[in-house]
């Protein structure tokens, strides 16, 4: 089977596969380099909370200055900063955040994917509709 987990819906849609072993084993990989210690319950909640918080404040972040953006670009051509900054971000999350191992990375990565999605969800229907 190709998916081991289950697919859930929150505030943004999470599927689960083998991946949270991974990234617990990632996080606390890193964690054990920066402090010397397997890292704690709590602060592996804490992390994972942080990273998955972050999608929504740059959604958050992208619907509030698409009207920012729009004194500056046209429709199409903020469709297509979208698409570069959803590249970007998924270049940070799996090339960067796998040769890193770091927990920043993705966070940042996910801040970055948020900030496009706000701005892709509030223009998509405007430039479709005109």
């Amino acid at each position: 089977m190709l998916f081991d987990g289950v697919c859930s819906v929150s505030f943004e849609v999470e599927c689960r596969f083998q991946s949270k072993n991974a990234l617990f084993q990632s996080r606390n990989h890193c964690f054990q380099e920066r402090h010397g210690m397997p890292i704690s319950e709590e602060t592996w909640t804490l992390l994972l909370t942080l990273t998955s918080s972050f999608v929504i404040v740059g959604g958050f972040i992208g619907s509030t200055t698409t009207k920012y953006w729009l004194t500056f670009l046209s429709k199409k051509r903020l469709l297509q900063v979208c698409h570069v900054l959803i590249i970007i971000s998924i270049l940070l999350l799996a090339l960067v955040g796998c040769l890193t191992w770091s927990y920043e990375v993705m966070i940042i990565g996910r801040l970055v994917f948020g900030i496009s999605l706000g701005i892709f969800f509030g223009k998509t229907c405007d430039f479709i509709l005109q």
